[in-house]
């Protein structure tokens, strides 16, 4: 029986485990050109102390940060990508992709 696992460099330092969540894809509900989404990170993990941020960027432009921000977007596809660091400078990177699709006219 497993009872612990560490996840560790090859350095052997532990690092964050950055996590933004699923793909996300949403109708542009209003019609207006936008949506408005709410980001996840809360699946990001430090196994050996606490991350102290995070980091939303798009095109290398910091969106937002917070582990739950909410953002609007227009209709299109676009890439976020998440940096956690934790309580020892420590970071890991993962991306999301928002796709917010115009209505379409029946």
């Amino acid at each position: 029986m497993i009872d612990h696992i560490e996840f560790r460099g090859a350095d052997g330092i532990q690092r964050p485990v950055a996590d933004a969540g699923p793909d996300i894809f949403k109708m542009d509900s209003l019609d207006d050109g936008s949506e408005e989404i709410t980001l996840d990170a809360s699946s990001s993990i430090d196994f050996d102390g606490s991350i102290t941020t995070y980091s939303w960027m798009q095109d290398g432009v910091e969106m937002a940060t917070g582990s739950s921000p909410t953002l609007t977007f227009k209709t299109g596809v676009h890439e976020l990508f998440l940096t956690v660091t934790d309580n020892d400078g420590h970071t890991d990177q993962d991306v999301v992709v928002i796709t917010v699709q115009a209505e379409i006219d029946a």
